[in-house]
């Protein structure tokens, strides 16, 4: 796990795993996915398998994936979070921690799948949404699919805009944006000198026949 990666899940994930297990613990299930930092969870906390007076099993198990992950313990991070889903399999944000600990892992393939799983749980949870879709537009630069990376990051810019109330990188995905298209125009000029480089030497190579055959 490279430190791109342990910062980007570090600054998107927040704190919302501690948020919950801090506020359920204390009777308060007003807890938000989105509120950063809070105190972690206490010893003799209530549990209730609904999450309405005590922390979730769900919970539970994201937090010990959070700190598996930050431990850098992937593989460890990766079994909580796929334990949070089996305990409540349309929770948006168990699918996208276990995303971000797949891109760790290198698996960009059943990282997709579960980052499309978020999506779909997070109808109604923008805040989680902007964060999946942040992270698949990474995902298709670090596949270095430029073009669908640079839709990705436009699709996110759009989103946050929409979503004027929730806390999102729109400066970062701006700039990715800006950098994206940079690398496509980039691209596009070196394919076009290798393409002219190819023809000139084709060229060359048909005059030296030409030249060989006229002199037999």
């Amino acid at each position: 796990m490279n430190a791109r990666t342990t910062l980007l899940f570090l600054a998107l994930s927040s704190s919302s795993s501690h948020l919950a297990l801090a506020q359920t613990a204390n009777g308060n299930t007003s807890a938000t996915l989105s509120t950063p930092n809070a105190a972690p969870a206490q010893k003799g906390m209530r549990r209730d398998p609904a999450g309405k007076t005590g922390i979730s099993p769900t919970w539970e198990a994201i937090k010990r994936g959070d700190d598996a992950y930050v431990a850098h313990n992937i593989e460890g991070a990766i079994k909580e979070y796929q334990a949070a889903i089996e305990a409540t399999p349309q929770n948006p944000v168990a699918h996208y921690r276990l995303a971000c600990a797949l891109v760790a892992k290198g698996d960009f393939k059943l990282s997709q799948e579960s980052l499309d799983s978020a999506l779909r749980f997070a109808q109604t949870d923008p805040q989680t949404a902007a964060k999946v879709l942040f992270v698949m537009a990474d995902l298709r630069e670090r596949e270095h699919d430029y073009a669908a990376a640079l839709s990705a990051w436009k699709a996110y810019s759009v989103f946050v805009k929409a979503n004027a109330g929730i806390k999102a990188f729109a400066a970062s995905g701006a700039s990715r944006e800006a950098k994206v298209a940079e690398i496509i125009k980039l691209n596009e000029q070196s394919g076009k000198v290798k393409q002219r480089i190819e023809e000139r030497l084709q060229l060359m190579d048909s005059d030296a026949q030409k030249d060989s055959k006229s002199k037999k």
